[in-house]
């Protein structure tokens, strides 16, 4: 607990949650009260992975079976890359997964 029994006396305190891959989000599901920030923690609750400091709402979504972006979507990005880094469909970037390149105007691997 940060200070949340002194908080609580002084009804005074705020929020904050934890951001513990530093991304300047934080994990809704951990939080406590506190009278100042304290260093690590925030007021943002929109963090869906924070453990990786690359996933977070401003994220970049790409074809890696992974909600990058947090949106509650799963690789929605049409013009994502695969993992390779290959621009890519959304099709090629299911069937691909690193084992053969995506070259526009080819069918993708499946």
């Amino acid at each position: 607990m940060l200070d949340g029994e002194l908080c609580q006396d002084s009804g005074a305190c705020t929020v904050y949650y934890l951001d513990a891959d530093g991304d300047g989000y934080g994990d809704p599901n951990v939080f406590d009260r506190a009278l100042s920030q304290p260093e690590g923690w925030v007021l943002d609750t929109s963090d869906c992975d924070d453990n990786d400091a690359t996933i977070n709402p401003d994220g970049t979504d790409v074809c890696n079976n992974s909600d990058d972006d947090c949106n509650g979507q799963v690789d929605d990005n049409a013009d994502a890359s695969c993992d390779d880094g290959v621009t890519c469909t959304q099709d090629a970037c299911d069937g691909a997964r690193n084992e053969v390149p995506y070259e526009p105007g080819t069918p993708a691997v499946g």
